[in-house]
This record gives structure tokens, sequence and C-alpha cells, in this order.
């Protein structure tokens, strides 16, 4: 533990300041940590880092996460608690602002309470992480293989050539990798096949079958348990989502970024701060 306290961060500013601390207390350069970064499956690029840090506002949050954990920072709840709290602060105003009405004390502590849990429930989750069951899809796609595209953006869920860590990114659609193809289950649950030209099949699934908002997609070896089952389900005529059984959020990207390398997570699925409208594109 780095033994600092993000509990006494009241502003972005002074949130950003802590991270700035983190970050020279680790002794890693920028480069060494986008190095470690993807050595622990993560996207960190050294400018990014920079610029987050350069700044008095708040980062993306699955940035912070990332940090923390590329960092050694183990006591991250409390790290991304003072995130959600900081978020939720107004902020100050230089003059007195007008009110056309006064609420009474309580009633303005109920509010401030919802708001806080607003921001954590788009943040994190649309609802607690929990199983569920599968849940046929008669409009789903027929088996076969497809190109993956988030609808969003117009990218494609690919590998980066020449790596092996299996960490699925979203970028052009002229060349991506691994080959992807839909199998549907018995119980009307699909597994996403990954057939990769150098390491051979696999699936698309969870890393380490996380409950967690934020959690890494990757291509990894099949039959590993529940992190690789979806339900496929109708986004109107937009699209689908996948969304996973083990942990009931959806494969997508977090804030809606539409850069090319961004990795693609587990996102909650219907926060309008995630991309989870998927369209599957045949591939012959």
């Amino acid at each position: 533990m780095s033994g600092l306290d993000p509990g006494g961060a009241t502003t972005p500013a002074e949130y950003v300041a802590l991270l700035r601390r983190l970050k020279d207390s680790s002794g890693l350069t920028y480069r060494q940590l986008e190095r470690r970064a993807e050595d622990l499956g993560e996207v960190l690029p050294r400018s990014t880092v920079a610029s987050m840090l350069a700044r008095d506002t708040l980062p993306r949050v699955e940035l912070v996460s990332a940090l923390l954990k590329v960092c050694g920072e183990t006591d991250d709840a409390a790290w991304l608690r003072a995130y959600v709290r900081v978020s939720s602060a107004p902020a100050p105003s230089a003059e007195k602002p007008r009110r056309r009405w006064a609420w009474p004390v309580g009633v303005a502590v109920a509010v401030l309470i919802v708001i806080a849990v607003a921001v954590l429930s788009a943040q994190r989750s649309d609802d607690e992480p929990h199983p569920i069951t599968a849940r046929p899809n008669p409009a789903a796609p027929a088996e076969g293989s497809y190109r993956i595209r988030a609808v969003h953006s117009g990218l494609c869920f690919s590998e980066r050539e020449g790596t092996d860590s299996g960490v699925v990114y979203q970028k052009n659609c002229a060349q991506t990798l691994p080959r992807y193809s839909l199998d549907r289950l018995e119980d009307g649950s699909y597994r996403v096949r990954a057939d990769h030209p150098q390491f051979g099949p696999g699936c698309l699934g969870v890393r380490k079958a996380s409950m967690s908002f934020g959690g890494t997609v990757v291509d990894d070896e099949c039959d590993t348990g529940g992190a690789e089952l979806f339900n496929l389900e109708s986004v109107g005529t937009s699209g689908f989502r996948l969304r996973a059984l083990h942990s009931n959020l959806c494969v997508g990207i977090s804030d809606g970024e539409r850069d090319e390398w961004v990795t693609v997570r587990q996102v909650a699925c219907e926060s309008p701060l995630s991309a989870t409208v998927l369209a599957f594109d045949p591939v012959r």
C-alpha cells in the first residue's frame, strides 16, 4: 500500500494530486507504467497517464482503476469510494446562486444521497452484479462466423497482432483477429468462439470471471466457467447486447469511447455512460 488517504480529497484537483503522489511513490516512469499495465492485461498509454495527471479534473474511472492496479495499490475500494464522493460534490461557484425556493435540510440531504447513489450506479453497474439464467432470443443472429462491431463507434473487436495477452480492443474493421463465431447452446445462451491464426481456438469471456464493473474482456481457452456464457439480447433495431450470465453485466466500451485500441470491458448494460450495442456482421 502507498499509505495515501484518498478519503481526505474534497475536490477533483485534490484527488488528482493524490494520484500524482501515488505515481511518484511507485518509482515508475510513464513508459514503465505502460509496460506493466500490458503485463497485467490493462491498457494505460503513457501519453494518457501524463495527460490525466497534468489536469485538475477527474479522469475516467477505468483509468483510475488501472493506475491503482499498476502502482500496486491494494486498497482500491477506498480510492473508488473517494472518486464517487468527489465526482458527486457540487462545483464551487464564485457568486451566490439564486434560490427560487428553500429545501428543508432533511430533503436536501436525501437528494444528495440519491445523487451519490446514482453516480455510483452509473459508473459501476445498473444493478448489483449477480448470476443470471439463460434467456433464449428467437431474434438473435444464427450460428456462424461474424465480425463484432461496436455500433456507437463503427469499430470492431480485435486483439493486437503479435501479442498473447488475449485482451480485446475496438479497432478499424478492415483487419481484425481472431475470427469470431456464435455458438448457441441448448439452454439458449451463447458462446462466442475465437479462432486465432496463431494461438488457435478459444472463447471470448471476462478475465478471471470478474464480477466487477470494468472487468477486462479477453479471448482465452474455452470451458473455463460461466464467464464465457452470454445472453444475446435484442436492442430495438439497433443491434444486440452480450449480457454475461455470471455477472449480469454487458460487453461494451466504457464512457462510449470512439478511439481505436480502447479496451473492451464488462460494463453496466443500460447506463448512459456505457456503449453496449453491438452489430454482428456476417463473414464468409
